[in-house]
C-alpha cells in the first residue's frame, strides 16, 4: 500500500484533474478551511492561519509517504470555487 499511495498517479479528464496535494496548494486550502461555513461539516477545526493549512498539508503528504492517506486535491482553488466557496 505504501508504495501505491507514493506513486498516485495524475488522472485527467476534459473537466477535471485529480492529483496529490502539495504545498503549492496552502493558499487555496487555507480559503476554504478558513470559512466556517464549510469547516462545520467536516471533522478538522476552522483554519485559523496559512499555518494551519500548510499543516494540513504537510499531514496528508506524509499520509502519502507512511501509505496511509490517499487524500487528491482538483486543482484545489478550482474545484472549491466551481462548488461555491470563493
Amino acid at each position: 500500500m505504501e508504495q501505491l499511495l507514493e506513486q498516485l498517479p495524475e488522472l485527467e479528464t476534459k473537466r477535471l484533474i485529480l492529483r496529490k496535494i502539495s504545498l503549492n496548494d496552502i493558499e487555496d486550502i487555507f480559503a476554504y478551511g478558513s470559512n466556517a461555513n464549510v469547516s462545520q461539516y467536516v471533522s478538522w477545526e476552522t483554519h485559523q492561519s496559512l499555518e494551519d493549512a500548510r499543516q494540513f498539508v504537510e499531514f496528508v503528504q506524509e499520509g502519502y509517504r507512511l501509505g496511509k492517506k490517499s487524500v487528491m486535491g482538483n486543482g484545489v482553488e478550482v474545484y472549491w470555487k466551481a462548488c461555491g466557496y470563493d
